[in-house]
């Protein structure tokens, strides 16, 4: 059992810090028990209330679930004048002790009568049986008893209580739940009183009453609060733990070349507890993100946080700066792969969500931004501000998504993530200039960003400018692809190749002996291709009678289609609508590209641009889920294109071959960048020669491309043996890199 100071006569009023010291013998978990009261100013004759804080062995209480300042009077284990009037209130901590001297500290606030404090034992750290048989002093609404679960996980309670009739006036009982309220819906007027009196349940004699409820808490600190209204009774109460309780304080190790541990978050000389830390040390978690100093580093720049942590370093307790600590579960490999995970069960591009977190925090879970004006602007790694926080808490709201802790680090991400999506998909679906838009908006919020004009991000701050950029700029290199296809390795169906007489692959299929999907309520004049013996590939069948492009995955089944007119050949190329017809548009059905899942790219042309041999193409991207259609390029020319897409997903490559006649044929590059269109032609060929023919091409990592290539000069007195050329391309540098040449002999033209 405990050993409690023998000095120490109770009940007793103090007016000043009182410290009340046990020593404990057997490391456990314990119940500290405080019954107290403190008046209202009223009844003291002054304007302020009495008030009495608790704390123990250092650690302070506060408000769930904090983001602003700290409040640590009119909290659930403290002790309120104008809510008790000098009733008396009982809080029983339950906590961890460890064998050795233990510190309660009582902070009165004008002053306080303590009436008790006990510390037992509790033998069974599954289910905690309270035997109370306690009746409440007569009063109106106020607190009763509180429970205090420090580093405990509840899994449910059960409480007894006995309610009576009395008149106009009865007995009630409230119970809450970390600042939530359990609701009792068989009363009309009494909803929040779960316990309530009345005169059936008198005549039936059902005044006593057991009631149970599910929590799943988690595990830093629960409060459970018992308020009375009159003289009810509180017989008892059982509180159902996790199983093991002494191993759920997470481990932290300093990441840091090294740190100091203080007595408060508060860069003061006089604060250290232990002046270096070194890294790769380990600490015990005490509490997360308390709200403290925020340090500066060499340069005179503010750190990303003004959030510490509340650890155990050997035996010593304090505060360490959080963004020198990494916590068990918190490093960046598990951020990302929950980003991952939320953007896969929505169907948002992890990617552009990646990206997004590392400019916004660079994953660092408790990232608290500010500028000259606020000292905090939002929280965590999806950067949520207060506004939205409280949007998201909104079931009005479209994007809604509840939470209660804004450093949670799951339902920061899946918030920040469905705000993104109202955006993406709901806001800006339908607008050319999407992504920048929606990136611009959820930095400055959607009122700053108009569907009607044209994004100008000089116009906006420049913290949404960098914004916009840095997600782009991310998304350009490919920073995170290798990320994405770590966790879920990705199936990519590319189409690698050119026309039919040029690789001999393609073949037409009899449309009669398709099984079409039911929608497609005509097969007349489809025409088929792209259907290959070795490896299945998504389709496009250009249905002429119905104006519809239908959209194939590789398993031939139809995952949407599109009106054909939405492409507008007609302003593309400029001309006259009643002179376009369906049957001028022609669709290279053999070059699609599929990725990611559910979005095309693919070319059309019509035959007014098309001469003898070569036509003008157009590149289309078009999203199914969203049903969004983008031109990502208009000036593709020749009489085949081959399409082949980096291994970062981020840049299609085009072979053009291009047809002009004897002795002047080609085959030329260009790079498309998909996310900005932007397109980057590769022209550094020999010139000495008549004729070009690419015979391979390849990316051979995200930036590079290795092609080889035949050059001939076809006229027939020439002496020039043919060339071939191994060449790569650096498309980042636009610099082209020769392999050394092979003279192949004469092959008598082309």
């Amino acid at each position: 059992m405990p050993e409690k100071p023998n000095n120490i006569n109770f009940p007793t009023t103090i007016k000043e810090k009182f410290d009340y010291s046990v020593d404990i013998d057997i490391t456990g978990l314990y119940a500290i028990s405080i019954s107290a009261r403190v008046k209202s100013g009223k009844q003291i004759n002054t304007s302020d209330d009495e008030d009495l804080q608790i704390e123990i062995d250092g650690k302070k209480f506060r408000e769930i679930l904090p983001i602003d300042k700290p409040q640590y009077k009119n909290i659930p284990p403290a002790f309120n004048g104008s809510k008790l009037k000098n009733l008396k209130k009982t809080v029983i901590f339950f906590i961890w002790l460890e064998k050795g001297s233990h510190t309660i500290l009582l902070i009165p606030d004008c002053s306080a009568y303590i009436e008790n404090i006990d510390i037992e034992k509790i033998e069974d750290i599954q289910k905690i049986t309270l035997v109370i048989n306690e009746q409440a002093e007569d009063g109106d609404r106020r607190p009763w008893f509180t429970f205090v679960l420090i580093d405990l996980v509840l899994k449910s309670i059960t409480a007894d209580v006995t309610v009576k009739w009395r008149g106009l006036d009865s007995d009630d009982v409230k119970l809450v739940i970390n600042n939530k309220i359990k609701k009792n819906n068989l009363s009309l007027f009494h909803r929040n009183w779960l316990w309530s009196a009345n005169i059936l349940k008198k005549l039936l004699r059902r005044e006593r009453q057991t009631k149970s409820f599910k929590v799943n808490s988690l595990p830093s600190v629960c409060y459970i609060e018992f308020w009375a209204d009159k003289m009810p009774v509180l017989h008892g109460v059982e509180l159902d733990l996790e199983e093991r309780v002494s191993s759920i304080l997470e481990k932290a190790k300093v990441v840091w070349d090294s740190t100091r541990l203080r007595k408060e978050p508060k860069l003061v000389d006089d604060n250290i507890l232990i002046e270096e830390i070194e890294q790769g040390e380990e600490t015990e978690v005490l509490e997360r993100a308390i709200k403290g100093d925020r340090p500066i580093n060499e340069k005179g720049i503010l750190l990303s946080s003004n959030r510490w942590h509340r650890v155990k370093y050997n035996i010593q307790e304090g505060y360490i700066y959080s963004e020198a600590l990494e916590i068990d579960g918190e490093d960046q490999k598990t951020i990302q792969k929950i980003i991952v995970q939320k953007a896969k069960e929505i169907d948002l591009d992890a990617e552009i969500l990646l990206a997004l977190a590392q400019c916004e925090s660079r994953f660092f879970p408790y990232t608290v931004s500010y500028d000259e004006k606020l000292p905090e602007i939002a929280f965590g790694v999806m950067q949520i501000s207060k506004k939205l926080f409280i949007d998201l808490n909104s079931s009005e709201k479209s994007f809604y998504s509840p939470f209660e802790n804004i450093f949670d680090i799951e339902k920061n991400i899946q918030g920040g993530i469905k705000y993104f999506e109202y955006l993406y998909n709901g806001k800006y679906k339908d607008d050319p200039d999407r992504l920048r838009k929606t990136i611009a908006a959820y930095n400055s919020g959607p009122g700053n960003v108009s569907l009607d004009k044209s994004l100008d991000l000089n116009l906006h701050e420049g913290q949404t400018k960098r914004l916009v950029n840095c997600v782009l700029n991310h998304l350009n290199k490919g920073t995170f692809k290798n990320i994405i296809k770590e966790f879920f390795p990705v199936m990519l169906l590319v189409s690698l190749c050119s026309l039919g007489w040029m690789l001999g692959s393609v073949k037409k299929i009899d449309n009669k002996n398709l099984n079409m999907q039911a929608d497609l309520t005509s097969t007349e004049n489809i025409e088929i291709i792209n259907d290959f013996n070795d490896t299945p590939q998504p389709k496009i069948i250009w249905d002429r009678k119905n104006r519809a492009i239908n959209f194939f995955d590789e398993n031939g089944t139809l995952k949407g289609n599109i009106d054909s007119r939405r492409l507008q050949l007609d302003s593309m190329f400029q001309i006259p609508i009643d002179v376009m017809s369906d049957d001028s548009i022609h669709i290279m059905d053999d070059e699609i590209i599929e990725y990611p899942r559910n979005v095309f790219y693919f070319l059309v042309s019509t035959f007014y641009m098309c001469g003898m041999q070569n036509c003008t193409w157009l590149l289309y991207k078009y999203d199914i889920e969203t049903d969004f259609l983008k031109l990502v390029d208009d000036d593709i020319f020749g009489a085949s294109i081959s399409l082949y897409l980096s291994p970062d997903f981020n840049k299609i490559a085009t072979r053009r071959h291009v047809h002009g006649g004897h002795c002047n044929s080609g085959e030329y590059v260009s790079v498309i960048y998909l996310l900005n269109s932007e397109k980057v032609k590769v022209n550094d060929f020999n010139e000495s020669y008549q004729t070009s023919y690419i015979n391979s091409l390849e990316w051979k990592n995200n930036d590079k491309i290795e092609f080889e290539i035949t050059y001939s000069s076809c006229e027939s007195d020439s002496e020039k043996e043919p060339l071939k050329e191994t060449l790569e391309y650096d498309v980042e540098n636009n610099v082209m890199k020769e392999i050394p040449s092979i003279l192949i002999g004469n092959s008598g033209g082309n």
